[in-house]
Protein backbone atom coordinates (compact mmCIF):
# COMPACT_ATOMS: atom_id res chain seq x y z
CA UNK A 1 0.00 0.00 0.00
CA UNK A 2 2.95 2.42 0.95
CA UNK A 3 4.58 1.61 -2.69
CA UNK A 4 1.46 1.97 -4.38
CA UNK A 5 1.16 5.84 -2.38
CA UNK A 6 4.40 6.71 -3.33
CA UNK A 7 4.41 5.44 -6.69
CA UNK A 8 1.20 7.68 -7.26
CA UNK A 9 2.69 11.07 -6.01
CA UNK A 10 5.58 10.52 -7.97
CA UNK A 11 3.30 10.02 -11.33
CA UNK A 12 1.15 13.23 -9.88
CA UNK A 13 4.84 15.24 -10.13
CA UNK A 14 5.80 14.03 -13.39
CA UNK A 15 2.33 14.61 -14.63
CA UNK A 16 1.99 18.23 -12.94
CA UNK A 17 5.41 19.30 -14.44
CA UNK A 18 4.23 17.77 -18.38
CA UNK A 19 0.92 18.61 -18.90
CA UNK A 20 0.71 22.80 -18.29
CA UNK A 21 2.85 25.60 -19.62
CA UNK A 22 2.44 28.79 -17.39
CA UNK A 23 1.54 30.74 -20.84
CA UNK A 24 -1.66 28.07 -21.09
CA UNK A 25 -3.15 28.31 -18.18
CA UNK A 26 -6.63 28.42 -18.67
CA UNK A 27 -9.48 29.93 -16.41
CA UNK A 28 -10.44 26.43 -15.19
CA UNK A 29 -6.42 25.95 -14.10
CA UNK A 30 -6.43 29.48 -12.51
CA UNK A 31 -10.03 29.02 -10.70
CA UNK A 32 -8.85 25.17 -9.56
CA UNK A 33 -5.01 27.07 -8.25
CA UNK A 34 -7.23 30.04 -6.34
CA UNK A 35 -9.36 27.13 -4.76
CA UNK A 36 -6.12 26.10 -3.11
CA UNK A 37 -4.04 29.26 -2.33
CA UNK A 38 -7.89 29.81 -0.37
CA UNK A 39 -7.31 26.45 1.29
CA UNK A 40 -3.71 27.09 2.19
CA UNK A 41 -4.31 30.86 3.51
CA UNK A 42 -7.28 29.54 5.80
CA UNK A 43 -4.74 27.36 7.07
CA UNK A 44 -2.38 30.42 7.48
CA UNK A 45 -5.17 32.51 9.08
CA UNK A 46 -6.06 30.17 11.54
CA UNK A 47 -2.32 30.16 13.09
CA UNK A 48 -2.09 34.09 13.36
CA UNK A 49 -2.31 34.58 17.09
CA UNK A 50 -2.64 38.25 16.19
CA UNK A 51 -5.02 38.54 13.97
CA UNK A 52 -8.89 38.81 14.61
CA UNK A 53 -10.44 40.10 11.78
CA UNK A 54 -12.30 36.58 9.90
CA UNK A 55 -10.45 35.58 6.62
CA UNK A 56 -12.66 36.74 4.05
CA UNK A 57 -12.15 40.15 5.55
CA UNK A 58 -7.98 39.67 5.75
CA UNK A 59 -8.37 37.74 2.33
CA UNK A 60 -11.13 38.20 0.09
CA UNK A 61 -11.74 36.11 -3.17
CA UNK A 62 -9.96 38.85 -5.40
CA UNK A 63 -6.78 39.09 -3.45
CA UNK A 64 -6.52 35.50 -3.24
CA UNK A 65 -6.58 35.35 -7.71
CA UNK A 66 -4.48 38.53 -7.65
CA UNK A 67 -1.77 35.93 -5.69
CA UNK A 68 -2.63 33.10 -8.09
CA UNK A 69 -1.81 35.59 -11.08
CA UNK A 70 1.11 37.04 -10.23
CA UNK A 71 2.38 33.51 -9.46
CA UNK A 72 1.16 32.31 -12.96
CA UNK A 73 2.76 35.60 -14.18
CA UNK A 74 6.26 34.69 -12.62
CA UNK A 75 6.21 31.44 -14.42
CA UNK A 76 5.02 32.89 -17.34
CA UNK A 77 8.51 35.44 -17.83
CA UNK A 78 10.51 32.66 -16.79
CA UNK A 79 9.49 30.25 -19.38
CA UNK A 80 8.79 33.24 -22.31
CA UNK A 81 11.86 36.04 -21.11
CA UNK A 82 14.13 33.76 -18.86
CA UNK A 83 13.79 30.81 -20.96
CA UNK A 84 13.88 28.87 -18.21
CA UNK A 85 11.41 25.86 -17.81
CA UNK A 86 10.52 24.39 -14.52
CA UNK A 87 10.79 20.87 -14.88
CA UNK A 88 9.20 17.87 -12.80
CA UNK A 89 12.15 17.39 -11.16
CA UNK A 90 12.80 20.30 -9.72
CA UNK A 91 9.45 20.24 -7.84
CA UNK A 92 9.41 17.07 -6.53
CA UNK A 93 13.29 18.34 -5.22
CA UNK A 94 11.23 20.84 -3.67
CA UNK A 95 8.50 18.89 -2.25
CA UNK A 96 11.31 16.81 -0.64
CA UNK A 97 13.11 19.59 0.78
CA UNK A 98 9.64 21.23 2.04
CA UNK A 99 9.19 17.65 4.21
CA UNK A 100 12.66 17.39 4.94
CA UNK A 101 13.84 20.64 6.71
CA UNK A 102 10.43 21.67 8.11
CA UNK A 103 10.04 23.09 11.00
CA UNK A 104 5.89 22.62 12.38
CA UNK A 105 5.39 18.95 10.44
CA UNK A 106 1.78 19.70 12.27
CA UNK A 107 1.70 22.79 10.46
CA UNK A 108 2.49 20.82 6.80
CA UNK A 109 0.60 17.72 7.52
CA UNK A 110 -2.72 20.45 7.61
CA UNK A 111 -1.71 22.19 4.55
CA UNK A 112 -1.34 18.66 3.21
CA UNK A 113 -5.33 17.53 4.42
CA UNK A 114 -6.53 21.34 3.32
CA UNK A 115 -5.50 20.35 -0.24
CA UNK A 116 -6.98 16.64 0.11
CA UNK A 117 -3.90 14.69 0.78
CA UNK A 118 -3.33 15.00 -3.04
CA UNK A 119 -0.03 15.19 -4.35
CA UNK A 120 -0.16 17.13 -7.25
CA UNK A 121 -2.03 19.88 -5.55
CA UNK A 122 0.29 20.14 -2.88
CA UNK A 123 3.49 20.21 -5.73
CA UNK A 124 1.11 22.85 -7.99
CA UNK A 125 0.44 25.37 -5.31
CA UNK A 126 2.88 25.13 -2.95
CA UNK A 127 6.30 23.82 -4.05
CA UNK A 128 5.92 24.76 -7.44
CA UNK A 129 5.95 29.16 -6.67
CA UNK A 130 8.99 28.84 -4.95
CA UNK A 131 10.57 27.33 -7.40
CA UNK A 132 9.64 29.69 -10.22
CA UNK A 133 10.52 32.28 -7.10
CA UNK A 134 14.10 31.08 -6.89
CA UNK A 135 14.66 30.38 -10.32
CA UNK A 136 13.39 33.89 -11.36
CA UNK A 137 15.37 36.27 -8.77
CA UNK A 138 18.49 33.82 -9.52
CA UNK A 139 18.36 34.56 -12.87
CA UNK A 140 17.60 38.44 -12.17
CA UNK A 141 20.06 38.78 -9.67
CA UNK A 142 22.39 37.80 -12.10
CA UNK A 143 21.55 39.77 -15.10
CA UNK A 144 24.07 42.37 -15.42
CA UNK A 145 22.26 43.96 -18.72
CA UNK A 146 18.91 44.82 -16.40
CA UNK A 147 21.16 46.04 -13.93
CA UNK A 148 23.39 47.76 -15.85
CA UNK A 149 21.56 51.50 -15.92
CA UNK A 150 21.37 51.95 -12.10
CA UNK A 151 25.09 50.67 -12.17
CA UNK A 152 26.10 53.36 -15.02
CA UNK A 153 24.33 56.21 -12.87
CA UNK A 154 26.29 55.16 -10.20
CA UNK A 155 29.56 54.97 -12.34
CA UNK A 156 29.29 58.46 -13.72
CA UNK A 157 28.54 60.08 -10.42
CA UNK A 158 31.94 58.17 -9.77
CA UNK A 159 33.18 59.29 -13.10
CA UNK A 160 32.33 62.94 -12.09
CA UNK A 161 33.79 62.89 -9.03
CA UNK A 162 37.29 61.64 -10.32
CA UNK A 163 37.45 64.31 -12.66
CA UNK A 164 37.20 67.19 -10.27
CA UNK A 165 39.27 66.02 -8.23
CA UNK A 166 41.57 69.69 -7.93
CA UNK A 167 38.32 71.70 -6.81
CA UNK A 168 37.40 72.21 -3.65
CA UNK A 169 35.55 69.16 -1.63
CA UNK A 170 32.37 71.40 -1.31
CA UNK A 171 32.13 71.98 -5.65
CA UNK A 172 32.67 68.10 -6.05
CA UNK A 173 29.81 67.41 -3.83
CA UNK A 174 27.65 70.19 -4.87
CA UNK A 175 28.93 68.92 -8.79
CA UNK A 176 26.82 65.95 -8.38
CA UNK A 177 23.50 67.14 -6.46
CA UNK A 178 23.34 69.86 -8.86
CA UNK A 179 23.32 67.86 -11.84
CA UNK A 180 21.83 64.36 -10.75
CA UNK A 181 18.74 63.76 -8.65
CA UNK A 182 20.97 61.19 -7.00
CA UNK A 183 20.76 60.24 -3.47
CA UNK A 184 23.60 61.88 -1.33
CA UNK A 185 24.62 61.04 2.00
CA UNK A 186 26.64 62.42 4.54
CA UNK A 187 28.17 59.60 6.53
CA UNK A 188 30.62 58.95 10.02
CA UNK A 189 31.61 56.10 10.84
CA UNK A 190 33.83 55.32 14.14
CA UNK A 191 37.27 53.89 13.33
CA UNK A 192 37.64 53.49 17.06
CA UNK A 193 34.88 53.40 20.22
CA UNK A 194 34.70 57.04 21.75
CA UNK A 195 36.40 57.66 25.34
CA UNK A 196 32.87 58.03 26.96
CA UNK A 197 29.32 56.80 25.88
CA UNK A 198 28.20 59.36 23.61
CA UNK A 199 24.44 60.78 24.60
CA UNK A 200 22.53 60.05 21.16
CA UNK A 201 24.26 57.50 18.86
CA UNK A 202 23.69 59.37 16.28
CA UNK A 203 26.66 62.44 17.51
CA UNK A 204 29.16 59.30 17.41
CA UNK A 205 28.68 58.32 13.74
CA UNK A 206 28.56 54.31 13.15
CA UNK A 207 30.78 51.68 14.13
CA UNK A 208 32.92 51.17 10.94
CA UNK A 209 33.75 47.44 12.71
CA UNK A 210 30.02 46.84 11.67
CA UNK A 211 30.47 46.66 8.00
CA UNK A 212 31.17 43.43 6.37
CA UNK A 213 34.23 42.79 6.50
CA UNK A 214 35.06 43.09 2.77
CA UNK A 215 33.61 46.52 2.70
CA UNK A 216 35.85 47.63 5.50
CA UNK A 217 38.49 46.07 4.03
CA UNK A 218 37.96 48.42 0.29
CA UNK A 219 37.26 51.62 2.24
CA UNK A 220 40.52 51.43 3.85
CA UNK A 221 42.51 50.89 0.49
CA UNK A 222 40.60 52.98 -1.31
CA UNK A 223 39.73 55.92 1.02
CA UNK A 224 43.30 56.94 2.45
CA UNK A 225 42.79 60.73 2.46
CA UNK A 226 40.22 63.33 1.89
CA UNK A 227 39.17 63.31 -1.47
CA UNK A 228 39.65 59.79 -2.19
CA UNK A 229 36.73 58.60 -4.40
CA UNK A 230 35.92 54.92 -3.78
CA UNK A 231 34.92 52.31 -6.66
CA UNK A 232 31.25 51.55 -7.30
CA UNK A 233 30.41 49.54 -4.34
CA UNK A 234 27.31 46.85 -5.20
CA UNK A 235 25.65 45.78 -2.22
CA UNK A 236 22.26 43.58 -2.02
CA UNK A 237 19.97 46.65 -2.66
CA UNK A 238 22.11 49.37 -4.00
CA UNK A 239 25.12 50.86 -5.70
CA UNK A 240 27.28 52.87 -4.03
CA UNK A 241 30.38 55.14 -4.25
CA UNK A 242 31.85 56.87 -1.77
CA UNK A 243 33.85 60.35 -1.62
CA UNK A 244 36.24 60.68 1.38
CA UNK A 245 35.52 63.89 3.51
CA UNK A 246 37.74 63.30 6.64
CA UNK A 247 39.85 60.79 7.84
CA UNK A 248 41.80 60.44 11.17
CA UNK A 249 42.62 57.84 13.58
CA UNK A 250 39.03 57.73 15.26
CA UNK A 251 36.76 59.06 12.08
CA UNK A 252 36.23 58.33 8.75
CA UNK A 253 33.48 60.35 6.95
CA UNK A 254 32.08 60.36 3.47
CA UNK A 255 29.77 61.55 1.25
CA UNK A 256 27.94 58.57 -0.34
CA UNK A 257 25.91 58.15 -3.80
CA UNK A 258 23.63 55.50 -3.20
CA UNK A 259 21.35 54.24 -6.23
CA UNK A 260 19.17 52.14 -5.24
CA UNK A 261 18.59 48.30 -7.35
CA UNK A 262 15.97 47.88 -9.70
CA UNK A 263 13.45 45.49 -7.99
CA UNK A 264 12.25 42.04 -9.40
CA UNK A 265 8.71 43.38 -8.93
CA UNK A 266 9.49 47.16 -11.00
CA UNK A 267 11.35 44.62 -13.54
CA UNK A 268 8.01 42.27 -13.51
CA UNK A 269 6.07 45.60 -14.27
CA UNK A 270 7.99 46.47 -17.15
CA UNK A 271 7.74 43.09 -18.98
CA UNK A 272 4.64 42.84 -18.97
CA UNK A 273 4.23 46.30 -20.16
CA UNK A 274 6.27 45.46 -23.14
CA UNK A 275 4.37 42.22 -23.74
CA UNK A 276 1.30 44.24 -23.81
Amino acid sequence: MTMKRHTFQALALVLLGTAVRASDVTEVEINARCADRTAIEQVYHRHRLDEERPFDQVMPPGAVRALVLADVRKETVLEQVCHIPVSPGLVEDEVRRISATTRDPALLAELKAALGGDAARFARSVARPIVVERLLRSFFDANEAIHAPRRDQATLARDRWLATREKPLAERIECIKAEDPLRVESIEWRLQPPPMPPKDKREAGYPFADLPADLQRVLRLQLRQPGDVSAVIEADRHYQVFLCTTITDAVLVVRAVIVPKLSLEAWLDTVKHQKS
